[in-house]
C-alpha cells in the first residue's frame, strides 16, 4: 500500500537528517547507513509512483498515467 511506503519513506528520510547531523557534529562517518537508506528510499519512491500509475489507469486517467510513465503502452 502506497501510504505505508510513503511512511517508511518518511522515515528513512529522518534517519538521514539524524545521521546527517551527528556526522557535521562529530564527525562520524554514517556512510553505510545512509547509502542503504537512501537505495531503499529510492526504491520506495519507484514503487509508490508504481502504485500511483496502476492508480490511475484503474481511474481511467490514462493521460496522466502516461504523463507518470511515458515509456509505457497500456491498452485504453
Amino acid at each position: 500500500m502506497s501510504i505505508d511506503k510513503a511512511k517508511q519513506l518518511k522515515e528513512n528520510i529522518e534517519h538521514l537528517l539524524h545521521y546527517y547531523e551527528i556526522f557535521l557534529d562529530d564527525g562520524k562517518c554514517r556512510a553505510v547507513k545512509s547509502r542503504k537508506l537512501l537505495e531503499e528510499s529510492k526504491n520506495l519512491i519507484y514503487e509508490i509512483e508504481e502504485d500511483v500509475w496502476d492508480r490511475l489507469l484503474a481511474l481511467g486517467y490514462h493521460k496522466e498515467a502516461s504523463e507518470l510513465r511515458p515509456e509505457r503502452n497500456f491498452a485504453v
